[in-house]
Formats: C-alpha cells, sequence, structure tokens
C-alpha cells in the first residue's frame, strides 16, 4: 500500500488589518469635525430674519393712519446716508427710482447685490425696501429692511430709521406690539438731530398704546413726543400730538 505524503500546509500570510478601536476612534474624529464646521458655520453665516406676519394678509389700520406721524420714503436725508463709495453702484437704481421705475430699480439693485460686501449688501437691502414700498409690496419692503438690519445692525447709520420704518410698516396695518418694539429700538438709537423722526417714533408709540388700550403708556409716549418737537418748525405734526394728548385725556 503505498504511503501517503503527509503534507503540512503552510498558513496563509497575515493580512495587514487597522485595530478596531482605531477604526471606532476614527469615525468619531471625523463626526466631531463634521459637527464642528457646521456649528461655526452656523454661527457665522449672516441670521436670517425670523419669521413674520404677512402684512398683505391684513387690511389698512384707519384709526392708526390718522394718528401716526412720519413715513418710510426714500427722503433726501435718508439717501445721503449711503456712503459715496456706492454711489457707482447706485447710479442706475437713483435714476430708475426718480423715473418711478420701482421694478427696474429692484432689478439693477439685485445685480448689485452680486459680489458686495455684507456691509455694502445691508445697504442695498434697504434701498430694495424703499423701492418695494413704493411698488405696493408691503411684505417684500418688510423682508428688505429686516434683512438690511440681520445683515448690519446699523448699516452706515441708518438703522434707526429702518426701524421705525418696520415699525410704521407693522403699525400701518395693525401689529400694534410688534410695532411698539421697532419704535423703542429707534427711539433708543436715533441721534438728537432727527427731530421729528424721534417725535414720530414717540408719538405713534403712544398712538399703539392707545389703539391697545394701554392708556397710561400711551399718555407718557404722546408727551414725550411734544417735548421733543419744536412747535414753530413742526407746527403741524405738534398739533397732531396735541390733539392725540387732548382725545386720550378726554377719555379718561
Amino acid at each position: 500500500m503505498a504511503k501517503i505524503k503527509n503534507i503540512r500546509q503552510k498558513r496563509p500570510a497575515k493580512k495587514f488589518s487597522i485595530p478596531s478601536n482605531v477604526i471606532q476612534w476614527g469615525i468619531v474624529g471625523i463626526v466631531g469635525v463634521v459637527v464642528i464646521v457646521l456649528v461655526v458655520g452656523t454661527l457665522t453665516r449672516p441670521s436670517e430674519p425670523t419669521p413674520i406676519p404677512l402684512l398683505s394678509s391684513a387690511k389698512n389700520d384707519l384709526i392708526s393712519l390718522t394718528r401716526m406721524l412720519g413715513d418710510m420714503k426714500l427722503d433726501s436725508d435718508t439717501r445721503a446716508m449711503f456712503p459715496s463709495s456706492l454711489d457707482a453702484r447706485l447710479a442706475g437704481p437713483d435714476s430708475l427710482f426718480a423715473q418711478r421705475r420701482w421694478y427696474d430699480a429692484l432689478e439693477a439693485l439685485n445685480r448689485a447685490l452680486k459680489g458686495a460686501s455684507r456691509s455694502d449688501s445691508a445697504l442695498l437691502y434697504a434701498y430694495m425696501g424703499f423701492c418695494d414700498y413704493e411698488a405696493g409690496n408691503m411684505d417684500r419692503a418688510l423682508l428688505s429692511f429686516r434683512k438690511s438690519l440681520a445683515g448690519d445692525s446699523s448699516p452706515n447709520g441708518l438703522a434707526p430709521r429702518l426701524q421705525f420704518s418696520v415699525g410704521w410698516l407693522f403699525q400701518s396695518r395693525g401689529y400694534q406690539d410688534s410695532a411698539v418694539a421697532y419704535y423703542s429700538r429707534a427711539r433708543r438709537t436715533l441721534p438728537d438731530s432727527a427731530q421729528l423722526l424721534r417725535a414720530a417714533a414717540a408719538s405713534n408709540s403712544g398712538a399703539a398704546y392707545e389703539v391697545s388700550g394701554d392708556t397710561s403708556s400711551a399718555a407718557a409716549a404722546y408727551r414725550d413726543a411734544a417735548a421733543l418737537l419744536d412747535t414753530v418748525a413742526y407746527s403741524k405734526e405738534s398739533e397732531t400730538i396735541r390733539e392725540n394728548l387732548a382725545r386720550l385725556t378726554g377719555l379718561k
């Protein structure tokens, strides 16, 4: 009988493998880096304005409108606050705005946003807000103003005027609490030189309090407004404030 050879089988060479604990720690590290990147990105990214009620879904508050002072148009004083460094970008929009071509002006401003710095973008959004207001797009105007304030808390000193404008928009549609909140911000930061706007913010706050039924706060705000305004230079506005205060006193 033939002998069976004892064949010794060679063990296969061990393949290189990464220890499981190293793999686990590697996965943890990658996840940690991703989380850090996401958190840093969230903190450094300009925040979008929080959701707001749609003004288009509310009717004009006629009572408030008859008692309010000021307006939110792009007047010469507000336009003068835009820096000269933006003159080249705003040459086209300025011309279109003067021609009351609001939508063409908005298209030009949208093009100007490309490549603009954060502070310049805030100013361009402010301009867009005034264009949308003139075009009757109240919700878009409100969004643009709030984007401007979110992008730069004080775009070239325009912030108090934008806060007043946002308050004016809210009040015109009957959102009294929101109006008072924005008027309060404007009143804290408006310079002494902006006498009429400071008085308007105080008086409009009084009107908002009055409509809401808080007659005590309304009277205090009206008195603040009366004390701020030069009755000779602003006789018409002073008369409105006196009428508001007299009506309120008569209700007590």
